[in-house]
């Protein structure tokens, strides 16, 4: 048996259906960020930590694949550019090759 729905109801319905669709539109536009509103660049990494190059100058000759191994590099940018560096690849990194000349990314705590 189908039910009908009265004319009034139907009205009702479609008033409130109307207005809370502009309330979700209105809520939706006054929540959007302006161009104030965003910060001129985003803090990424905490403070005391950066991101520093280095370009790779040796590789152990043997690599174990389940091992991290450790190269020898020498800074590039920020505050160790021409300081000897030492750093620990993962096994990942290492079997996939790595090679003196490389440049590699760092994070370094302070």
């Amino acid at each position: 048996m189908a039910s009908t729905i009265s004319p009034a109801s139907r009205s009702i319905l479609f008033a409130l259906t109307t207005a809370l669709l502009l309330a979700t539109v209105l809520g939706v536009i006054g929540l959007l960020p302006s161009a104030e509103d965003r910060p001129e660049r985003a803090q990424l990494l905490a403070p005391g930590v950066e991101l520093l190059d280095v370009e790779v100058t040796e590789v152990p000759e043997s690599v174990d694949p389940l091992a991290a191994i450790v190269v020898e590099g020498v800074g590039v940018s920020g505050g160790i550019d021409g300081e000897p560096v030492q750093v620990e690849v993962t096994p990942e990194v290492a079997t996939g090759g790595i090679h003196p000349g490389d440049r590699i990314r760092v994070l370094a705590v302070a």
